[in-house]
């Protein structure tokens, strides 16, 4: 990315009033067609090809970022706390799950789809050598009609074309992963499609997939967030972390590293700087606008600076890294390394 268009986006947060720091790259390429649900092994084999094609430039984009913000020392400090990568496609949006192919009723449609996914994983299992087991994947989903949430996204492994397909990206990273961290991609699965739940401080041998709307009726997955005028909004634990006066809580939901992967038209300052702020102050649970970003900030008062990545596949544009730093009051300049 241009300093230029950084700056921009710099910007055009500063004009919102939003606290936030951003570290940028840009990588230009060009998004492949191909299969959204591969039906035979041929079309497997066309998909795993294309996607082998995109993971270098993703490589590019994500080693320049790190070089750029040094941003991996700050997440092992983190998953060394117990907690996991949780990567959100279509951050701070809810998913249609009747039909993925259009935007959603209500809200914005940021949806970068699984091959994204898959090659950010690699990635970070490749690189900085996170284990599978410490990354999850976050989604907020509209009426399943019944279906687990997690099946849905794992996807029907069928010619029906049904759900979100991120058992491709599973199956994508056992085939092209170094085994040696001992992990497997593919462990995690069973539970998606039972549709059981697990708080993420008990699972330390698969890859678990959260729908972040889901309760079950169980109101203890969920955290709330006050505001200064009082009111309230409820946030689920895997993404906000336990109660903080209860250590227990705090084990089974030690908090999450997130990782926004979006899809936006172009490399546009104004769309970027929204989508972040739109990401951020979207944290499983929808705020209104002038108060964009305070849910994710809101849960470390008193705390370490937190941060999140913002991945942007920018359709012709590139794709974009974006290392975003948050503080309350003036900009952040940079997060703890040690």
């Amino acid at each position: 990315m241009s300093d230029s268009l950084r700056r921009a986006v710099q910007e055009h947060l500063d004009a919102r009033s939003f606290p936030a720091h951003v570290a940028a790259v840009s990588v230009k390429y060009c998004p492949a067609g191909f299969p959204f649900h591969p039906e035979d092994d041929s079309d497997w084999n066309m998909v795993r090809a294309m996607v082998d094609d995109i993971y270098p430039c993703v490589d590019e984009m994500l080693s320049a970022l790190q070089t750029e913000a040094g941003f991996s020392a700050a997440v092992w400090k983190r998953l060394r706390q117990g907690r996991k990568i949780i990567f959100r496609p279509a951050a701070g949006s809810t998913i249609n799950t009747n039909d993925r192919r259009n935007a959603p009723e209500h809200g914005i449609n940021l949806d970068a789809g699984w091959v994204f996914a898959a090659t950010v994983m690699r990635w970070f299992h490749d690189r900085p050598r996170v284990s599978y087991y410490d990354m999850c994947l976050g989604v907020s989903l509209d009426n399943t009609d019944g279906i687990a949430g997690e099946a849905w996204v794992e996807g029907d492994r069928t010619d029906s074309g049904d759900g979100w397909g991120f058992y491709y990206a599973r199956r994508y990273l056992a085939e092209v992963s170094d085994p040696g961290l001992g992990d497997d991609p593919l462990r995690g699965l069973r539970e998606s499609a039972a549709g059981r739940y697990l708080p993420p401080g008990a699972v330390f041998d698969r890859m678990m997939v959260y729908d972040l709307n889901r309760r079950d009726g169980d109101m203890t997955r969920e955290r709330k967030l006050e505001f200064p005028e009082g009111r309230f909004i409820a946030v689920h634990k895997v993404l906000l972390g336990g109660d903080s006066d209860d250590e227990g809580d705090r084990v089974l939901y030690p908090g999450a590293i997130p990782v926004n992967l979006v899809k936006l038209g172009k490399a546009d300052p104004a769309s970027l700087a929204g989508s972040i702020a739109h990401c951020a102050g979207n944290v499983g649970a929808r705020v209104t606008t002038a108060h964009e970003g305070d849910a994710l900030l809101a849960r470390v008062p008193g705390e370490e600076k937190e941060f999140m990545l913002h991945l942007v596949d920018a359709g012709a544009d590139g794709i974009l890294g974006l290392f975003v730093t948050f503080g309350r009051g003036r900009s952040s300049r940079g997060i703890e390394q040690d």
